[in-house]
């Protein structure tokens, strides 16, 4: 035992080595070693291990392979290079000239690098994983095992069979007759079968090497496989282990795109029946080049993305439950893979990945990653790619810490949004979105405290991308709780959902909780926010299955943290403005102004709210362009004004809206549309009682005007036509025989006009395969056709209901873009995609021109009263008769209309589109119209051709083009459809509603033949 002075030494030794304690003896509590305490849980952000730069500049990588028995990492590029590293250290062991898809053969100690499709050549290297050389060279581009016989298939011009030992060739799958099957070979060990890939997926018996059947015969019947539209089998994959064999579908597609990207089909692997039933698939998604990753449910739940891509993109992510029904959804949001281990996943958004918590759906962070080509399930590794970087994550553990602000000049860029601190006369607090380099919309935030002389960018967790879209809300009790709300949408189909700061901007929090629709257009607070704790956010939707586009309105009530429907609607003119769902602002004056449903219109109460009415700003002649904002004076019940900024001009009315005054201020006028006004803000009235207006502009600059020293005159507005659907833009008009007017009101469906007044509206409720209607016709037995877009569908109204007319899952990514019904009662649609196509009594048939004159666009289809189908198209005015295609003028032809005694119109050209006319035999060329561009043509009964543009309205009269504005009463100048009723009244779809007027009335030229 230790003497005393020993017990004495070793309490100073401990004193002086940890400087902890006064000299003495030490206690016996303090000679026991200390209890370690718990160690935190790790973050459950994942984690970067290393960043490693591996190929060439303007090569990005390829494959990657991890072995585990050996501890390496095989890593490819696309420069032909195969990088082999150490899979704890990294460490680059040596780099081989071997590029492509990778297959490790542990048996025989080897590796094989397949170029895949010739993408990068059609020679299969060969690696020795013992000696790391490159031993064989394989002519070929992919390879399958075979471990039971010890084979490998090899695919090329057809699929060779090798020895597994040797490498030497043994021969040939073949079809009957000995012919070579090319194509990607896949081998199924529990049906000892080999498949190869070839648009369908073929069959074959791994004994006898030949061909024995099709397992996508629906693939192979397609009349045309390789034509667009039609669908084919790119890989498959065979999963013993979970008894699956898993082919990639895709849809051919011009640059367009498919549309609805369709998923796997999926098969027992034993049996090789179909497997349909949800609850026994795994959702399937793209990696790194297009690498197919199996997700595994995360607490019995199967997150699914669907995905539509055609010009533009939309995201859905679908959540099933054990039973495979449907849970939730939220829009906006990828399919990610999945992370069981962490309950995670891992989601393509913008130029990253999105770090989602899967329980509430809501973000953890994002990793500045481009894509993810596997997750290591034993570890939780996250290998990703970035360009020719290999990036790799530990699945937790990491901080996200997203860039801060800080003081910098401005953009530069178009000015998206100003919004003021409620205070702003004692804090001079404002903020101002500025639009990206390559977008349309507010992509950066800033906020100023010095009434705009310096500027500080806001960060902090808000979502970055050139493509951002950025609405902001500031609360009405700023100055004391320092509250922000953001949202937005990136380009079209990544949503940004809804974000709060509480300190003015610095930071942001996510708050997505029961957020269905992430594509945030509008957040508004209510009146009483700081003591109700309630906002709204508006939404737009796009639900890929079934096919629905819409728009909604969230509410929340306890400042964001949870969010629950109020709304969902296909029409947008359907949904509740703020006022009629937040408790009221209290208001001295009974006046109102609001923005309608469409940007370009201004509406006005004088009843405090109970009825609105259009204010026509928007019909001055030359100032047609959307409103930008709408600033009623605070002081309005005693000073009357309000302030209405459009692109073109500053407006202001000092006597409630009644009459109205355009700014002359030489900052504001002629600055065209890039340099055009974007946002504006009106401050409180200040110390000296007076205002000050913030203006933005196109080009970045942000005004500060003083109103009352603004120079005012006054504005003249023309008395409008009578006009249906104000606010609403009419796309299509059809005038039936019995009286009544159909019209296409776009995003909301169908109208019917009679008697004075709108009889019904038909929307996707009623029957209806989508909101955009793009063409109606009234078929010689009265019924009603529609077509539509987005989804793609045809329907016909009896008088009593709807009937779909089907568009198959593969056409479904077309637009309908026009309909027409001959005599004898066949229903034609003209498509972009698919060119003229014919409902047959069970589906639509395209009617191909063999000698492909014609290409896969039809805008136009009239119906001759010999049924002839003249067809507008790229490869000029087509006819159809009998099943013979001719072609009867050569140019691009965008619109046909047939007139009486055999005459016929067209608007043709490319970059310079003229009119031309078809008479007694002979075609002739029109006068010049000033501006042509626009879908309209019509054929009055008086014989004088209507072109509807976007600049209005013309009129040839046999002589000369009048054109027909705003300033004559049309309801705004983009006209998209021209019609004629049995009175002979014109109709006029607009941007802004449909007007009619008696032709009489405009004093028109007779048409001089």
């Amino acid at each position: 035992m230790p003497t005393k002075r020993s017990l004495c030494l070793i309490g100073i030794l401990v004193c002086v080595t940890t400087m902890a304690c006064t000299v003495g003896v030490a206690r016996r509590d303090e000679l026991m070693p200390a209890q370690p305490e718990t160690p935190p849980a790790p973050s459950p952000f994942p984690a970067l291990e290393r960043r490693l730069s591996l190929a060439p500049e303007r090569t990005w990588l390829h494959d990657l392979l991890l072995d585990r028995d050996t501890g390496r990492l095989y890593v490819t590029d696309t420069a032909g290079q195969l990088h082999v590293l150490d899979a704890k250290t990294y460490a680059e062991l040596v780099v081989l000239q071997a590029g492509g898809e990778l297959l490790l053969d542990a048996a025989h100690e080897r590796l094989y690098a397949s170029p895949r499709w010739f993408v990068y050549g059609d020679t299969i290297t060969v690696v020795d994983t013992t000696s790391l050389a490159v031993t064989h060279v394989i002519s070929g581009n992919a390879v399958a095992l075979d471990t039971s016989r010890d084979r490998i298939y090899v695919g090329h011009s057809g699929v060779s069979v090798y020895d597994g030992a040797t490498l030497e060739k043994l021969g040939e799958i073949t079809l009957p007759g000995e012919f070579h099957q090319p194509g990607i070979p896949v081998y199924n060990p529990l049906r000892d079968e080999v498949y190869i890939v070839d648009d369908t997926v073929y069959r074959a018996d791994a004994e006898t090497w030949q061909v024995t059947g099709d397992l996508l015969p629906d693939v192979s019947a397609q009349t045309c496989p390789r034509c667009t539209g039609n669908i084919a089998a790119h890989r498959a994959y065979v999963y013993p282990e979970r008894n699956l064999l898993v082919i990639d579908m895709f849809t051919r597609a011009s640059s367009g795109g498919p549309g609805r990207v369709i998923g796997p089909r999926f098969f027992d692997a034993t049996t090789l029946e179909p497997i349909t039933d949800p609850a026994q698939t795994p959702a399937a998604v793209k990696g790194c080049e297009e690498r197919f990753i199996l997700n595994e449910p995360v607490d019995g739940r199967t997150y699914r993305g669907e995905k539509y891509a055609r010009y533009t993109v939309y995201n859905n992510l679908m959540v099933y439950g054990p039973g495979g029904a449907l849970e939730t959804w939220r829009d906006g949001l990828a399919g990610g893979v999945t992370n069981p281990r962490t309950a995670q996943m891992y989601a393509p958004y913008n130029d990253g990945l999105l770090v989602l918590d899967l329980p509430a759906l809501t973000p953890v962070g994002t990793l500045p990653a481009a894509c993810v080509h596997s997750l290591d399930a034993e570890s939780g590794t996250l290998y990703t790619f970035d360009g020719g970087d290999l990036v790799v994550f530990a699945e937790q553990g990491g901080t996200y810490d997203p860039p801060g602000g800080g003081v910098e000049p401005l953009p530069g860029t178009a000015v998206g949004l100003i919004a003021l601190s409620p205070n702003y006369a004692a804090d001079r607090t404002l903020f101002a979105g500025f639009w990206g380099e390559s977008a349309y919309a507010p992509a950066k935030l800033y906020r100023s405290t010095d009434g705009g002389q310096t500027w500080t960018r806001l960060r902090g967790g808000l979502p970055e991308s050139e493509y951002l879209a950025l609405a902001l809300a500031v609360s009405p009790g700023f100055a004391e709780d320092r509250t922000l709300f953001a949202g937005g949408y990136i380009y079209t189909g990544e949503g940004a959902g809804v974000y709060r700061s509480t300190d003015g901007g610095d930071t942001w929090e996510p708050l997505w909780n029961g957020l269905s629709h992430l594509r945030i257009e509008d957040i508004i607070l209510s009146p009483g926010y700081p003591a109700d704790g309630t906002l709204l956010a508006y939404a737009k939707y796009d639900r890929i299955v079934p096919a629905e586009s819409g728009w909604s309105v969230h509410r929340s009530t306890d400042r964001g943290a949870s969010w629950s429907p109020v709304m969902t609607t296909t029409e947008k003119a359907a949904l509740p403005y703020p006022e009629d769902i937040l408790p009221p602002k209290p208001m001295a004056s009974q006046v109102r102004f609001r923005l309608g449903a469409e940007p370009q219109r201004v509406k006005r109460s004088t009843d405090g709210g109970q009825t609105w009415h259009a204010v026509s700003l928007n019909r001055v002649f030359g100032l047609t362009t959307t409103v930008e904002a709408v600033m009623p004076s605070p002081n309005l019940a005693a000073d009357h004004t309000v302030y209405v900024l459009t692109r073109d001009t500053l407006f202001r009315s000092t006597d409630d809206g009644d009459t109205w005054q355009r700014s002359l201020d030489e900052r504001l006028v002629g600055r065209g549309w890039l340099r055009g006004l974007t946002a504006a803000a009106l401050t409180p009235p200040l110390a000296d009682g007076r205002q000050q207006l913030f203006v933005g502009t196109g080009d970045g600059e942000l005004l500060v005007l003083a109103p009352e020293e603004v120079a005012w005159a006054p504005v003249e507005i023309a008395p409008q036509w009578s006009t249906i659907l104000e606010g609403e833009r009419v796309d299509a008009i059809e005038a039936v025989p019995d009286g009544s007017i159909w019209m296409s009101v776009w995003g909301s469906g169908l109208a019917r006009y009679a008697g004075g007044a709108i009889q019904a509206r038909y929307t996707v409720a009623d029957g209806l395969p989508g909101p955009y209607v793009s063409a109606i016709t009234a078929a010689p037995d009265g019924s009603i056709w529609g077509g539509t877009e987005t989804p793609a569908g045809v329907a016909r109204f009896d008088g009593r209901a709807w009937t779909a007319y089907p568009l198959t899952e593969e056409q479904a990514g077309l637009t309908v873009w026009d309909v027409a019904v001959a005599p004898d009662g066949t229903a034609w649609i003209g498509t972009d995609k698919a060119g003229v196509m014919r409902w047959d009594g069970h589906t639509w048939e395209r009617i191909a021109d063999p000698a492909d004159r014609i290409g896969y666009l039809t805008r136009d289809i009239e119906v001759g009263s010999d049924g002839t189908l003249w067809c507008a198209t790229p490869g000029g005015l087509a006819f159809y008769m009998d099943g013979t295609w001719s072609i009867g003028w050569s140019s691009e032809v965008f619109a046909v209309e047939l007139g009486p005694a055999g005459s016929a119109t067209i608007v043709e050209g490319q970059e310079n589109r003229t009119v031309r006319q078809y008479v007694d035999g002979e075609w002739r060329l029109l006068p010049p119209v000033k501006d042509p561009h626009g879908p309209a043509l019509h054929i009055a009964a008086d014989g004088a051709v209507w072109i509807g543009t976007l600049k209005g309205a013309f009129r040839y009269d046999g002589r000369d083009w009048r054109q027909f504005t705003a300033r004559d009463g049309l309801p705004n100048d983009q006209v998209y459809a021209i019609a004629e009723d049995a009175d002979g009244w014109l109709w006029f779809g607009t941007a802004d509603g449909a007007a009619r007027v008696d032709p009489a009335t405009l004093n028109l030229t007779p048409v001089q033949r």
